[in-house]
């Protein structure tokens, strides 16, 4: 029986996306196997431009070129040179956007018009990005529901820890009258550090 086949663009390729390649490479036999889910990478795109291939991309390929040269669109025969991420996504064949740009706090951009685009082209989203969903999260709500499109951003919250499904689905039927800690993994590294090495900030 063939796996049930899911093409995803992939926009951004710093520390967070070339982590995704990874666990795909790492994960993809066992997707297969346990859940009949083949997650193929048609699009990666950095700042150099993107690599772009209908039928999948080679993740160790791409991890190697961007290791080797420090842009996608070096990538043999499928990179490009100068397209953005609004260009990637009109160029893309994919069924999921994992959106993985930098973070930007004072407009969300451009990762909120990557967001929006790919909610009007009926696509679902994955986003590790909290600058948009912090400056415009009723409307990219909003937009998902208008276009009956999945967008998840677990990765955006609390390090990664899965605390918006803990509340929508774990703890459904449960009030939640507080959420208590430190749940950003930047701040509590730094706080832990500084308690370990007994430090002033």
């Amino acid at each position: 029986m063939n796996a049930n086949k899911m093409r995803l663009c992939l926009l951004g390729f710093g520390a967070v996306g070339q982590g995704l390649a990874k666990v795909l490479l790492m994960k993809h036999d066992e997707l297969v196997d346990k859940y009949n889910l083949d997650l193929v990478i048609t699009a990666i795109s950095d700042r150099s431009g993107a690599a772009i291939n209908p039928d999948g991309l080679d993740l160790q390929l791409a991890l190697d070129t961007k290791e080797d040269t420090g842009k996608i669109m070096d990538y043999p025969d499928f990179g490009v040179g100068g397209i953005d991420g609004l260009g990637v996504l009109d160029e893309a064949c994919y069924d999921c956007l994992v959106e993985a740009t930098p973070t930007d706090i004072e407009d969300g951009e451009p990762t909120r018009s990557h967001i929006l685009k790919a909610f009007n082209d009926k696509k679902d989203v994955v986003t590790s990005n909290k600058g948009p969903l912090a400056l415009n999260f009723k409307e990219l709500i909003n937009s998902a529901s208008d276009n009956d499109v999945k967008f998840r951003f677990e990765a955006s919250v609390g390090g990664t820890m899965p605390v918006i499904n803990l509340g929508r689905e774990a703890l459904a039927g449960n009030k939640i009258h507080s959420v208590q800690g430190i749940l950003n993994g930047t701040t509590n590294y730094i706080l832990s550090r500084m308690a370990n090495e007994q430090t002033d900030y």
